[in-house]
């Protein structure tokens, strides 16, 4: 055997039958071989052909597969908007129009259940507001009274003083109780005043109130008035009755009950205020029969046992009815009464009889 007849003897073909008739490529495989893959066995690397080459594929099956393709004969071709039943294509469609719709179910129950979720926030929210805002209302008036109660309310009930005021405020937002409307529905009674305002969430209103002191009586055009120490008249009484009170003499421009009195100098006003407060803290208010309080530079008072004080202008008021006390005490233990004390100067009191 010649070294070229080595070179035609691939022992593979040979015994599968095949005939080679081109001597120059002798590794070439043979065409129609649906075994042969162009490459050597075990040898991975040996691949020299066109990967997309349809060469093995029987001539004839490539002709009617380029003519349904450039013709579009088949059944595919003739609707591709609705496959023929059972093709792949048709079972892929189905299954995503199947998940496309269960998609479109969810996002439609995921959006009403958003909707219905928020529209149940709001109207939970609204609800709420609209509870706290309705149980923060007034609906109680508790009242608390001080002062000298055994003059006017001794013993009397709040009750009437109690719905008068919820009847003012009742129903109004606790949270912003109009203080100068009560202080208003308040002041009708003249021996009242308002000294405080507290609010007990949720509904209740709690009221200090003073009730105010008859402290003296005055005349003014014929007619009786009382009053408190600070000035405030309190009722009109007829002429013919005579309060056992201490009487109050100034210079009155206008007496109108539950208004402080109006008076030809305002200061006198002040001056009222200031011996009167005075007399209270020393505990001298029953002792005081008389107030001459007109000439703003020579304050007097008149006592129940007989005496008249000078206590000169406005100042030192309290020292001036100390001194007054120890000289009515120093007159009294060497038996004499009445006269005149004069404590303008408070440290060099005088008297005369």
């Amino acid at each position: 055997m010649t070294q070229r007849q080595k070179k035609k003897e691939p022992a593979s073909w040979q015994e599968r039958g095949y005939r080679m008739e081109d001597t120059e490529c002798e590794h070439e495989p043979p065409i129609n071989d649906q075994n042969d893959t162009g490459y050597l066995h075990g040898d991975r690397n040996g691949w020299d052909g066109d990967p997309f080459d349809d060469s093995a594929v029987d001539e004839q099956l490539r002709k009617e597969r380029s003519e349904e393709l450039e013709l579009r004969k088949s059944e595919f071709w003739d609707n591709p908007e609705h496959p023929p039943e059972g093709s792949g294509i048709e079972r892929s469609r189905r299954k995503a129009i199947s998940l496309d719709g269960v998609k479109d179910r969810i996002r439609s129950l995921n959006k009403r259940t958003t909707v219905a979720v928020v529209a149940a926030l709001v109207l939970l929210v609204v609800g709420v507001l609209v509870g706290v805002r309705m149980s923060l209302r007034v609906r109680t008036v508790h009242v608390s009274l001080s002062g000298d109660l055994d003059q006017r309310y001794s013993g009397e009930p709040t009750e009437a003083l109690e719905e008068r005021i919820l009847a003012a405020i009742g129903g109004t937002d606790i949270r912003g109780v109009d203080e100068e409307r009560i202080r208003r529905e308040v002041a009708k009674d003249p021996y009242l005043s308002l000294i405080s305002v507290k609010t007990e969430m949720p509904s209740t209103v709690n009221l200090s109130i003073r009730v105010r002191n008859v402290y003296a009586w005055m005349e003014w055009h014929g007619d009786h008035y009382t009053i408190d120490g600070y000035g405030m008249v309190l009722e009109k009484l007829d002429a013919s009755v005579v309060p056992a009170l201490p009487e109050v003499k100034l210079n009155v421009y206008k007496c109108i009950p539950g208004r402080k009195i109006e008076l030809n100098n305002p200061q006198d006003l002040e001056n009222y205020c200031t011996v009167t407060m005075e007399i209270r803290v020393l505990g001298l208010n029953t002792e005081i029969e008389e107030y001459y309080l007109i000439n703003p530079d020579d304050l007097m008072l008149k006592t129940r046992d007989g005496y008249y004080v000078s206590l000169g202008k406005a100042d030192r008021i309290h020292a001036k009815l100390r001194s007054m006390m120890l000289v009515r005490e120093k007159l009294a233990e060497t038996g004499r009464t009445g006269g005149t004390i004069y404590v303008g100067t408070p440290e060099k009191p005088t008297w005369s009889p």
